[in-house]
């Protein structure tokens, strides 16, 4: 999961509700699969941050919870040659309308 630091409503439920759908799943949860980016990081930072993040290699899926991060996630997986579908999953919270343009499509919770 990669998410952002800031303490507002949206945020804490969405990271809440997939530590639920992982224990409701039987699934442990492992906070070395969070990623917590500060807010008001330059975009390098961040795609730094994703990019070790995917480079684990027992990571083949991600759940994005806010669009600049969907955007950066993307950068990412283009940047280290992995392609949605095929290599990685990537699911979003918000289904912004520029990821239709996406093939396989982008899996969104709504």
């Amino acid at each position: 999961m990669v998410t952002t630091d800031i303490n507002v409503e949206q945020i804490i439920e969405r990271y809440d509700g997939y530590k639920k759908a992982l224990e409701d799943n039987g699934i442990k949860y492992d906070g070395s699969l969070v990623l917590k980016i500060h807010f008001n990081q330059e975009e390098r930072e961040t795609i730094a941050q994703i990019k070790e993040l995917f480079g684990n290699e027992k990571n083949d899926a991600v759940l994005l919870v806010i669009n600049y991060l969907i955007i950066s996630g993307l950068k990412v997986l283009k940047q280290i040659n992995k392609k949605v579908g095929d290599d990685f999953a990537v699911i979003a919270y918000n289904d912004h309308e520029a990821f239709e343009l996406h093939t396989p499509s982008i899996s969104a919770v709504q």
